[in-house]
């Protein structure tokens, strides 16, 4: 793959503004797609390699702490759960979250005069025996998460 950090990022970001427009708020009954999070949640997971492989990122310190912070944040954490479990169904090795996680919809439906009609969906991040954050909060905190590390060792100029 060709490009920076920085366009991945940027693609990410793109993402998830793409939610935020499904959404329209953090309590809207409606919602992007399972789909949808899932490949954000990815791909928001994968912009460590991207930092660490890019040889346009000079500060050695940031490529060091990535993981670190990673494994000590508060969201991006699951990020990896949700990569290694879409991709592997089943997580294997030393995890941040839970050695189980999911991503579900439920739908909520409005009554009808004869039949019920979906109207909303919303997606949850289920991890540790059932419980479970809410899908846009955590893309939310991922991105915040992202921008303060950028800030912070000052990757974009």
């Amino acid at each position: 793959m060709t490009g920076t950090f920085k366009e991945k990022f940027d693609k990410v970001y793109q993402s998830y503004k793409n939610i935020c427009e499904q959404k329209i708020s953090e309590g809207s009954m409606l919602d992007a797609n399972k789909e949808t999070y899932i490949r954000f949640f990815q791909d928001c997971f994968h912009l460590k390699d991207w930092l660490k492989n890019d040889e346009t990122i000079r500060s050695k310190r940031a490529k060091e702490n990535i993981e670190l912070y990673i494994n000590n944040s508060k969201y991006l954490k699951f990020t990896a759960d949700i990569a290694n479990a879409s991709k592997h169904k089943k997580i294997d090795r030393i995890i941040r979250v839970d050695k189980e996680i999911d991503i579900a919809e439920s739908g909520y439906v409005m009554h009808g005069d004869i039949n019920l009609n979906e109207f909303g969906r919303r997606v949850h991040v289920i991890y540790n025996d059932h419980n479970s954050i809410d899908a846009f909060k955590l893309a939310s905190g991922c991105i915040n998460e992202w921008q303060v590390f950028i800030k912070r060792y000052k990757l974009f100029k």
